[in-house]
């Protein structure tokens, strides 16, 4: 995400799609507050791929010493310097110009600037944000406390938490919000960067359209996991995560093979998933939404990665209603769409 270093305080300013400058509090993103300063001052804006200014003030606004014409577009290169209301004293330095992106920033750093003191007198750099993309487990993969997510149906942000005994109700997040993971506080900001029109290539994949091909060994310890959509085919390697999926599968195929409808098949309550798994409850949610990030990092904003394991009325199944099984090599199931008709 791209941001601007305030000369004067050091600290780092980080740009929404439209981010506008100004003295008036709760109307602009970053206030100034100089008397010299107009209400709305300044705008910076992601357009056509690249950063660029506009002036809207009454004394001014100077770009590498050049005076803007109001309401007129100027691109931003690096390393400019921005005058505000002022052509001799530079406020802000461009120091990035990546593209907007929606950012975790620690909320408590200014509050825990004494602890951020080295022995020698100088201070530590400060916490770098986290961009986000659109599927999270916080701190990390290994030991998540909390998953930050986009919600495929809605398009908002939402967390639910990992650390109890069970997995908590997804929450949606709003810009500004504050959430806590490991001990540290971090502030939500979105870069409201508007999203165009998707193209009909990108449309989402419908889960009914994704064929899994799972790969078992003899001994059921390894389970490697394939993905063919409509234009290709992706391989999600061997995971052991892929076996909470493949075991979710045999349930569903076990009620494609009864002739129940598709949406009574494959319902399973989490205690007898953690005793088919010998897993308990924290580490069964952990596993689901590792599963859902692999298919969230790999398919991007092309499928709904919540549908992948489904909850409903305190059980779960497989989402996926076309699958094949191969244990050592082996045929063991395959589940079409005509499977999933019922009778």
């Amino acid at each position: 995400m791209a941001f601007l270093v305030d000369i004067d305080t050091g600290q780092n300013c980080f740009l929404r799609a439209h981010h506008s400058f100004g003295r008036l509090i709760y109307a602009v993103d970053t206030v100034i507050s100089q008397p010299q300063i107009s209400k709305h001052h300044a705008i910076i804006e992601w357009h056509n791929r690249c950063w660029h200014i506009r002036d809207i003030s009454s004394n001014g606004t100077w770009l590498n010493q050049t005076k803007l014409q109001q309401n007129t577009r100027y691109q931003l290169n690096l390393h400019d310097k921005i005058y505000l209301a002022n052509a001799n004293h530079a406020t802000f330095l461009v120091a990035n110009l990546d593209a907007p992106c929606d950012l975790l920033l620690r909320y408590d750093a200014k509050s825990d600037a004494k602890s951020d003191v080295k022995n020698d007198g100088k201070q530590n750099p400060p916490t770098p944000p986290i961009s986000l993309n659109r599927y999270h487990l916080l701190p990390d993969q290994a030991h998540p406390e909390i998953v930050l997510f986009i919600d495929s149906a809605t398009e908002q942000w939402c967390i639910e938490r990992l650390t109890g005994k069970q997995e908590t109700d997804k929450v949606v997040l709003n810009d500004n919000d504050v959430i806590e993971f490991h001990q540290q506080k971090w502030q939500l900001k979105l870069s409201h960067d508007a999203v165009d029109t998707k193209p009909l290539h990108l449309a989402l994949y419908a889960l009914d359209k994704l064929h899994f091909i799972f790969n078992l060994s003899l001994d059921e310890e390894e389970t490697q996991l394939s993905l063919q959509t409509p234009d290709k085919l992706i391989d999600f390697y061997v995971r052991s995560h892929h076996y909470l999926t493949l075991n979710l599968a045999r349930y569903r195929a076990l009620d494609a093979d009864k002739g129940l409808d598709s949406q009574l098949q494959g319902w399973v309550y989490p205690e007898q998933l953690m005793q088919d798994l010998g897993i308990d409850i924290s580490h069964l949610n952990i596993q689901i939404h590792r599963v859902r990030k692999q298919l969230a990092d790999a398919l991007h904003d092309s499928c709904n990665v919540q549908g992948l394991i489904e909850r409903q009325s305190g059980k779960l199944r497989f989402g996926g209603s076309v699958f094949t099984i191969y244990k050592g090599q082996q045929l063991e199931c395959a589940v079409s769409a005509t499977d999933n008709e019922g009778d």
